[in-house]
């Protein structure tokens, strides 16, 4: 996903958490009756004020004392500022739109006894709205106030996010710019704007019928990324985003930039004079060196995929990609290979084999997914990276419960391809591509049997009966047997040992036993001894020897 703008700057600077905004909807309220008592005004905007004064002085646990002793006193407007400030204390600093409450913080708020009860009265609230709208119980600026700060805090309470579109939707006119596209990043944050299709409808009409220059081209990015996250195609609408702040480009943070990359990648849309715009901001320099991972792989994505001639664009990006690389995510890392890739440049050689290299040292996180992407790319522009086929085969072999059939039979035909491509020189442990294959067929086999038994009613559950994972001789499902004396009771990490062998670990090899690396070939640095020796299976009746970054040898 894409990173966003300066979000809370940018509220901020248009007055969205200046407290005229929470007075101008106190008085809306009053004009509209629902608080004509003078005394009973007051008394809100003195809440109001209390909320403000203590969210900057104690931050949300001071705001939430404050709501518990004021909460039966306290109207939406009081019950949206508390809830914002709560939100906003949890987010504080952070610009992404991804980026929502951590889990410890949410925790330590939902601890408080306050908390529930706020989140309460707000829903009776936007229920008390819905059924009699003419009292402005909960007046229509706040909807989006409420909708961000549940957004914020990640809180997926649908009931109230149905009442807030009902509201919405119909007032979007009276809204200011920043409160209509606010409104939609909290429904797509949530992964919710599909369930109320009518309050993203009447979002993107309100932006076609906009006014130029209405909106702040950050605003219309944000837009542009939130439609792309709820997976509402509208192509004319984002074309006529790109032209208005095409022009802008260069002079945008890079955040904005990378959010409207990436609602253009998503969608699979081209808007040329925008990429020419966003190639003269790289290569001028003026935004490149200021853009975060997830933003550079998203220029670079949308780039590579216009089909535009940006002469200069590799050089720099790519340049500033490897300087990214180690702080990159194995995402960033997988988007940034596509693009160059799919590019077909020739500029920055270094781009690739830097960033396979970034991935072998982390190929541990990477997803299953992930993983087989890095070996297809490592496949495509460097056949001959060893060190990133090799971690590619040993993490894939340490935890292939991990991966679907489908990614396992990519990555081997991927390592078959890097094998058959290297042959003075062969890339891939046959230990690992033995553990890979054996895998397979284990699963093959398993296949039918699993799907005979439980068409026969003998696997209700769904799972793979016992039998037929009966892991053989010489070892339990547990693991390996450890029989014989002298031996360590745990194997040893690293070794790439086969699933469902039985592996033995042995101190010290007698030299009598013959058993040694062929000449030529030296123990990896620090392991001398022991060895790990797989005894005969029900695959051969040979003994083997295996040790990190060698082959697999028989005796």
């Amino acid at each position: 996903a894409g990173s966003s703008g300066d979000f809370s700057a940018a509220m901020a600077q248009q007055g969205y958490f200046n407290h005229e905004v929470f007075q101008g909807s106190m008085q809306q309220e009053t004009e509209n009756g629902a608080s004509c008592n003078p005394a009973i005004l007051k008394r809100h905007k003195v809440i109001n004020r209390k909320l403000i004064d203590a969210a900057s002085k104690g931050g949300a646990a001071a705001v939430l004392n404050v709501v518990l002793n004021q909460l039966q006193h306290m109207n939406g407007v009081n019950m949206a500022t508390a809830l914002h400030r709560v939100a906003r204390h949890c987010v504080d600093g952070e610009t992404d739109p991804n980026v929502v409450a951590s889990r410890s913080m949410l925790q330590e708020i939902e601890a408080h006894p306050a908390f529930s009860l706020l989140l309460q009265a707000v829903e009776k609230q936007a229920a008390a709205a819905v059924a009699e709208p003419w009292n402005e119980v909960l007046p229509a600026q706040c909807t989006s106030i409420v909708a961000w700060s549940l957004a914020s805090l990640n809180l997926h309470k649908l009931d109230l996010l149905g009442r807030l579109a009902t509201l919405a939707a119909p007032r979007l006119d009276e809204f200011q710019f920043y409160e209509v596209t606010n409104m939609l990043w909290a429904y797509a944050r949530l992964g919710v704007a599909n369930y109320f299709p009518s309050l993203t409808r009447a979002i993107a009409q309100r932006l076609k019928t906009r006014s130029r220059g209405e909106f702040k081209a950050h605003c219309l990015c944000l837009a542009a990324w939130s439609f792309a996250e709820a997976e509402w195609r509208d192509a004319d609408l984002l074309g006529s985003i790109a032209d208005e702040v095409y022009d802008q480009a260069e002079f945008l943070k890079p955040e904005s930039i990378s959010n409207l990359c990436y609602a253009l990648a998503k969608q699979e849309l081209v808007h040329q004079k925008f990429l020419k715009a966003v190639n003269l901001a790289v290569i001028t320099g003026k935004c490149l060196y200021r853009m975060q991972p997830q933003e550079l792989a998203n220029v670079m994505r949308v780039c590579c995929a216009g089909g535009a001639a940006l002469p200069g664009f590799f050089a720099r990006a790519g340049s500033a990609a490897v300087k990214l690389g180690n702080s990159m995510k194995p995402a960033d890392v997988i988007t940034v290979l596509r693009s160059y890739a799919k590019s077909e440049s020739k500029e920055c050689p270094d781009l690739a084999p830097r960033l396979l290299g970034v991935a072998a040292n982390r190929m541990q996180t990477f997803k299953p997914k992930e993983l087989v992407a890095a070996a297809k790319l490592a496949l495509h522009l460097c056949p001959d990276h060893s060190t990133l086929l090799q971690a590619c085969a040993a993490s894939s072999v340490s935890r292939l419960a991990e991966f679907q059939d489908a990614e396992l039979s990519e990555l081997i035909q991927a390592l078959l391809q890097a094998t058959q491509a290297c042959q003075m020189a062969p890339v891939v442990p046959t230990w690992a591509m033995s553990a890979l294959l054996q895998e397979q067929q284990r699963r093959a086999s398993e296949s039918p049997r699993t799907a005979s038994l439980a068409s026969d009613g003998e696997s209700q559950s769904g799972s793979i009966p016992e039998d037929v994972r009966s892991p053989g001789p010489g070892f339990s499902k547990d693991g390996p047997l450890i029989t014989a004396p002298g031996l360590k009771e745990q194997l040893p990490q690293g070794l790439g040992l086969l699933p469902y062998a039985p592996w033995k670990y042995i101190d010290h090899l007698p030299p009598s036993a013959g058993i040694a690396p062929p000449p030529g070939l030296d123990l990896p640095p620090g392991l001398d001894m022991p060895f790990a020796l797989q005894e005969p299976s029900l695959y051969d009746a040979n003994l083997h020897i295996s040790f990190p970054g060698a082959d697999l040898y028989r005796v």
